[in-house]
């Protein structure tokens, strides 16, 4: 067996989230979702059903990632797909009883879908814990042995899912008892012939979770989500690593496994690495023969990021060139680039006719406390626009100033960098000197609050008020003879 159906979640372009790929000949397609209702970003569980494989779609909803369901040929060719309104950031898919189990991460749940020809799903709650938001983390389902095993996190130490260090593997036919603990970003559950594991994607172990006991595996590099064991072969999914958080938007620490990159000029031949130590952390697959132990790692990096899931596909063969389903992305990303930039170009217009606006008000003496928490949040959403770090600044230094001159609020320390971010993105330089030279001559940093002053004073417009040019003369300091 080398052909095998993979999934890409939160992908860019939209749309280019599934394919067939040959291992044997690196053939590479796409599986074709244009007549797909709505942009794709991402695919994550895939399973089979009968004659028929089953992907679960990420698209963009308001505050989280909602799901389409879709159902796929022997031909590679989406039949049909559903939306689960009631999945938030769907994960695993497995087939059970006639229906299809879905983990629902956003909402700390697994719903049974009964998706019959020609007619809508039905959807009820399989197994629920704590529902409402994504505080488990649950990702990964699989059938073993009749019975149903859920992976996830753990509680969340902190902010971010980073250092989650109590993994769990719960058997749901037995309501949720806890078999596996302690691990490290648990995902991907597998059978492998009489066995259950599971991927230990932060230091990229194998882990038994239930069946026949075997040998040590040796671990895999890079981190690891994604795998399957058929024909003989382990294919083990490697992601590359992420600097943001997907869910909030924020900087993080990126998911890397402890063993080094591949160094650039490690020799490859036909885009293998000969032994999975060399695999880094790119976006990719290992293949390791069961009999052998040796490891190839197949590049992927060329098609997306992030590598969810692996089913074997065996459908109609693959066909086409893995160059033409490289350059077939690239156009993708052309056209969504343009796209991007002019939907940036909008947005930045429309935020600089609110930001007049705000700054209107400040100047005509408005109460802005209303304001406050949103100019706060816009500020410090990095990388923040220049005239928001303005407006957050004049808040600062307005807020408490009660009559008395802005260099005398108690606010001063907080609103300086702001207005250092504000001269550095080119917005409104006078008035930002002026303040600056303000600050400066309060803190008594004469050098400082002179350069800003003079600055000030050579940008100064016609209409600017004559008691803050007389302010800036005031901390102009004499040329020394």
């Amino acid at each position: 067996m080398t052909q095998l159906l993979l999934s890409f979640c939160y992908a860019k372009p939209s749309g280019y989230v599934l394919a067939r790929f040959d291992t044997r000949t690196n053939v590479f397609q796409w599986v074709d979702l244009r007549d797909v209702a709505g942009p794709v970003v991402g695919a994550t569980g895939l399973c089979r059903l009968g004659e028929h494989y089953y992907a679960a779609l990420q698209i963009r909803v308001p505050g989280t990632v909602g799901t389409l369901l879709a159902e796929i040929d022997r031909t590679g060719r989406v039949r049909r797909a559903a939306r689960l309104a009631e999945v938030f950031d769907a994960h695993s898919l497995v087939p059970w009883h006639g229906e299809l189990l879905i983990v629902s991460s956003g909402s700390n749940q697994v719903f049974a879908v009964d998706w019959q020809h020609d007619a809508a799903p039905r959807v009820r709650v399989f197994f629920e814990r704590e529902p409402g938001a994504d505080t488990l983390h649950m990702n990964s389902l699989q059938t073993f042995n009749g019975r149903v095993y859920l992976s996830l996190f753990g509680c969340k130490p902190g902010a971010s899912w980073r250092e989650a260090r109590d993994g769990q593997i719960l058997d749901l036919s037995a309501g949720g008892e806890v078999v596996r603990r302690g691990l490290r970003h648990p995902h991907s559950l597998f059978v492998d012939r009489a066995t259950l594991l599971c991927l230990s994607s932060r230091d990229g172990s194998l882990v038994h979770v239930a069946g026949a006991p075997r040998g040590a595996d040796r671990p895999l590099d890079g981190y690891v989500r994604g795998a399957l064991a058929a024909g003989g072969n382990l294919f083990v999914g490697t992601s590359m690593p992420r600097t943001h958080s997907k869910s909030r938007g924020v900087s993080e620490a990126a998911h890397v496994a402890t063993r080094s990159p591949p160094s650039a000029a490690e020799p490859r031949q036909d885009e293998r690495s000969a032994h999975a130590g060399h695999a880094g952390g790119g976006c990719g697959l290992h293949i390791v023969d069961a009999a052998t132990g040796v490891s190839d790692w197949l590049d992927l990096s060329p098609f997306g990021a992030e590598l969810y899931d692996i089913a074997e596909w065996s459908g109609e063969g693959v066909c086409g060139e893995r160059i033409d389903a490289m350059a077939e992305r690239l156009r993708a990303v052309n056209a969504e680039f343009g796209e991007l930039i002019g939907a940036v170009y909008r947005m930045r217009n429309q935020h600089g006719a609110v930001a007049r606006m705000l700054r209107e008000m400040m100047d005509a003496g408005c109460d802005m406390s209303s304001a406050r928490g949103v100019l706060e949040s816009l500020a410090n959403d990095l990388p923040a626009l220049p005239e928001w770090s303005y407006l957050h600044a004049r808040m600062l230094l307005d807020g408490n100033s009660n009559g008395r001159s802005a260099s005398d609020s108690r606010n001063a320390p907080a609103a300086l960098p702001y207005l250092i971010a504000a001269l550095d993105g080119g917005y409104d330089s006078f008035d930002v000197l002026h303040h600056l030279a303000r600050l400066y001559d309060a803190a008594h940093d004469h050098r400082v609050a002179d350069t800003h002053a003079r600055r000030a004073l050579s940008l100064a417009p016609p209409d600017a008020s004559p008691h803050v040019i007389d302010e800036l003369r005031r901390i102009v300091r004499p040329a020394q003879g």
